[in-house]
């Protein structure tokens, strides 16, 4: 039987509210370095394992399936999961995390509002169920042009490493000291990195995901890039060429906590 289960909302949304995630900061794109690097490595595919399981987040069941039938044909997915989330429940915030909600955000980690928890709780809902290297989309992910040539080009980039989280459609917030892996990955030490659209997580990312998750105080992409900062065994790695598009949505998770921010301040007196 197909099971689901919706969030009300995933994604970050900074400044001016975009649509979806951060919108006004760099987005990962394809490059004609990165189109050009594929097609070299496409003459010879390196062998590697691709996952064979998948999770879609998702905040319509009907939707939900419809997103997650295309990704199964476009990634060659065994097994196929939709989950059905919930809005998170504010007595799991520790007390700085309510501050933040009533006051606004002052970074753009912080969750700022309930829908913000329940895409952080829906992800973890997923990491629990991970039993093998796995694919986690979001409900408005769809493969791109050659999506699987590029995941299998990606896991070949990294084969022999031990990263943690892929990212298959990240967005660079903080700049730090990148490093190249490969010719479509990259990872770094100390930036964050927005975009959990799609990604892929091991077993051992996912076990260290729920050993490190409670309390929860930061969003989901957040969480991530930060254990990748200060967790010796967590190696977070993204996609310079992503295999996975954007079905355009309205955002779930807006945030117009600068704007009450932004608000007072004129109101204030100088």
């Amino acid at each position: 039987m197909q099971r689901a289960s919706v969030w009300v909302g995933c994604g970050v949304v900074v400044l001016l509210a975009m649509n979806f995630c951060v919108e006004n900061v760099f987005i990962a794109k394809s490059t004609k370095f990165e189109a050009d690097a594929l097609q070299r490595r496409s003459r010879s595919m390196p062998e590697v394992e691709m996952p064979r399981d998948a999770f879609v987040i998702t905040m319509n069941n009907a939707s939900g399936w419809q997103a997650a039938l295309e990704l199964q044909r476009g990634f060659e997915i065994e097994n196929m999961q939709v989950l059905l989330g919930h809005a998170g429940n504010e007595s799991r915030l520790p007390l700085y995390n309510r501050y933040v909600m009533q006051t606004g955000r002052t970074d753009d980690l912080q969750i700022g509002n309930l829908n913000m928890l329940g895409c952080l709780e829906s992800h973890r809902e997923v990491w629990t169920r991970i039993r093998r290297t796995s694919y986690v989309f979001e409900h408005d992910a769809k493969p791109s042009v050659d999506g699987k040539r590029i995941v299998q080009s990606l896991l070949g980039d990294n084969r022999g490493s031990a990263w943690s989280v892929m990212l298959l459609s990240a967005r660079e917030f903080v700049t730090g000291e990148h490093s190249s892996v490969g010719e479509l990955s990259e990872t770094c030490k100390n930036c964050i990195a927005f975009g959990t659209r799609g990604y892929i997580v091991t077993k051992a990312g996912a076990k260290i995901l729920l050993d490190n998750y409670n309390p929860p105080v930061v969003q989901v992409d957040a969480y991530m890039s930060l254990l990748n900062t200060y967790h010796a065994n967590f190696t977070l790695v993204w996609a310079r060429l992503s295999p996975v598009d954007w079905i355009p949505q309205p955002s779930t998770v807006q945030d117009l906590s600068e704007w009450k921010s932004l608000n007072r301040w004129m109101k204030s007196p100088r």
